[in-house]
């Protein structure tokens, strides 16, 4: 069984979400964050 849309999307978004997050405070202190 494989959930409409697929897993692969679910995983990257949240992969690309614990990587901003990582690097957010260092985005606000530097002024990149748009």
């Amino acid at each position: 069984c494989e959930r409409v849309g697929g897993t692969q999307s679910i995983s990257f978004d949240v992969r690309v979400i614990a990587a901003t997050n990582k690097d957010f405070v260092e985005l606000i202190k530097n002024g990149q964050f748009r």
